[in-house]
């Protein structure tokens, strides 16, 4: 039987918003390793990893969750000494000091080396583990949960310019639309227990002083108390940067992630549950403004790539913008004014790697989706084929994907070479 639209609607949203802990890219070299070293059974003498650019550039400064260790090669330590694959994302919730030393000690030794796989899909992470005449490969692509050990005489792909590209789904705004508004709501439930795991870890990171602090810093004085638009709006940029904070300096709480990013899952869900409580919204009204918003940036990392130069929490916050019109009431249309508003006022926004300042751009970007949502609400937008903005809501779809997969590509690789120029002036 053919699948209707719902159907695939819905099992996007199953499968996408799964848990997970730390940073994703890290966790998929952990899992990846852990994948290599359960079949592997011996002690590596030799490992090496060939990733793609972009896994490169978002583990490079992130923050790893119970170490206080960094970068590509010590997550594949970690994942090596856990050697438990069937944690998922979850795979570096289960560290300890030891796994910590023995990790440590495997750096120290220099068994490890990494290469560029060069033309690999975005989220791409290949793992070999050597010993005398032994050797196991594990490799991610595609999705950081698409992990296989390769089989004797497999090898692996080498790449061309056409298997760069995921596959694109094909839906619009209007069926998402139609999708938030008549699927049954018990269908969809889970998106708010999905949301309120993210919540969560805003609650606690509000109140610490992780990374440079963005959440803490710019939240409202007065919180929870002050429920006029403009307070609600800066409280839920503040609770999102607060989760990012904490996130990305290796906060050991776990979020529900979007597009397989923690920081996209904070950056829909967060400001929804923040905005849909100020205006006491039904429990409906915001979880139908979650299947909305989450499906919309799900359409939207169709078109630019799961991993890429522009940065996940754009697209991201492109749905938490239409989430916004939908809470406040507004029209199909107006969440096409609030899409094409944010695309001319953010595209191009650059992604130089997962790190602290990430914070930064989800607040800069939330401000951004609520100073839009005021616009269209007041019944203003842009003009439609003004500067980059296609000429229709699917036009603007081509103008993202264009910009992200051909113009952003030379910059992508400009950004890794200057990343890794900074750490070998570190070393």
């Amino acid at each position: 039987m053919e699948k209707t639209k719902a159907d695939v609607f819905l099992e996007r949203l199953r499968s996408e918003l799964q848990v997970a802990m730390g940073c994703t890219e890290p966790a998929c070299v952990a899992l990846t390793a852990a994948t290599a070293q359960n079949s592997f059974g011996l002690e590596p003498e030799n490992i090496v990893i060939r990733a793609s650019r972009d896994m490169i550039k978002n583990v490079m400064h992130v923050g790893l969750p119970n170490s206080d260790l960094k970068g590509i090669s010590a997550a594949a330590a970690l994942g090596i000494v856990i050697s438990d694959p069937f944690r998922g994302l979850n795979i570096l919730s289960a560290l300890n000091e030891e796994d910590t030393q023995r990790a440590a000690k495997l750096l120290g030794e220099r068994k490890i080396s990494v290469e560029l796989a060069e033309g690999a899909p975005p989220v791409y992470v290949s793992i070999t583990l050597k010993k005398g005449e032994r050797a196991v490969t594990a490799v991610a692509k595609d999705f950081h949960t698409n992990v296989r050990i390769l089989m004797d005489g497999e090898r692996e792909e080498s790449f061309s310019q056409q298997n760069m590209s995921e596959d694109k789904n094909t839906y619009s705004l209007d069926d998402i639309y139609e999708f938030a508004c008549t699927v049954p709501l018990e269908r969809i439930s889970f998106l708010l227990d999905c949301a309120k795991v993210n919540l969560e870890l805003s609650e606690f990171a509000i109140k610490k002083n992780y990374g440079i602090s963005v959440g803490r810093i710019s939240c409202p004085q007065d919180g929870d108390e002050m429920h006029d638009i403009d307070s609600l709006f800066a409280k839920a940029s503040s609770y999102a940067s607060a989760a990012s904070d904490a996130r990305m300096a290796g906060c050991p709480m776990p979020v529900v992630i979007n597009s397989g990013s923690g920081n996209q899952g904070i950056t829909i869900s967060v400001p929804l549950l923040v905005l849909g409580k100020g205006l006491s919204k039904s429990e409906e009204d915001i979880i139908r403004a979650l299947a909305l918003s989450h499906l919309t940036a799900l359409m939207l990392t169709d078109r630019k790539g799961r991993l890429s130069a522009l940065c996940g929490a754009f697209t991201a916050s492109i749905g938490t913008a239409v989430g916004y019109v939908y809470l406040l009431s507004g029209t199909l249309e107006q969440m096409k004014d609030v899409s094409d508003l944010m695309v001319a006022n953010l595209i191009g926004l650059l992604c130089d790697g997962a790190k602290g300042s990430c914070a930064l751009k989800i607040h800069s970007c939330l401000d951004g989706a609520a100073l839009s949502c005021k616009i269209v609400m007041a019944g203003n937008k842009v003009p439609a084929g003004e500067g980059v903005l296609g000429y229709s809501a699917d036009d603007t779809l081509d103008v993202i994907e264009k910009i992200s997969r051909d113009g952003m590509v030379p910059l992508d690789k400009t950004v890794l070479s200057l990343l890794i120029e900074h750490n070998h002036k570190r070393a």
